[in-house]
């Protein structure tokens, strides 16, 4: 299955309890880091302060909704995850990925230098994203 971006929880989806990861929840004092589908739950991971907890768990057979990413996996690939999908999709003559591509171009080249003002460090970050890749991958909380 592919990552989980949203679930919603009910018989009736117009007034069900919808779930977005990066959601702001509990008086906006967790944010909604991870919702998984594993060994028949949907369970919705929070976040506060760098600590990741357990907060809901459904039974699958629960009536529910699952939007999942429908991006390239870019955690996996870094940036070039984009282009290879789209080299996949055969979209590089088509006029208006090209300029969708200027523009991300752009953006990145003004994200690398505010980034390089900032003084960040790219191994560190790097490091991050690979440890939480392994998480969203295997579902393991480091202590």
């Amino acid at each position: 299955m592919g990552d989980i971006r949203k679930i919603s929880i009910g018989p009736d989806y117009k007034s069900s309890m919808n779930y977005v990861v990066g959601q702001r929840v509990l008086g906006g004092s967790y944010t909604i880091h991870l919702i998984q589908e594993k060994a028949g739950e949907l369970k919705i991971w929070l976040e506060k302060d760098d600590i990741v907890v357990l907060w809901k768990s459904f039974s699958v057979a629960m009536p529910s909704c699952i939007e999942y990413n429908i991006n390239p996996r870019v955690r996996e690939n870094g940036r070039d995850a984009a282009y290879q999908w789209a080299e996949s999709q055969k979209l590089f003559g088509v006029s208006r990925y090209q300029k969708t591509v200027r523009q991300i171009e752009r953006d990145l080249a003004a994200y690398d230098s505010e980034r390089a003002k900032l003084g960040k460090d790219a191994f560190f970050t790097s490091q991050v994203e690979r440890q939480i890749a392994s998480f969203l991958e295997t579902g393991d909380v480091c202590p």
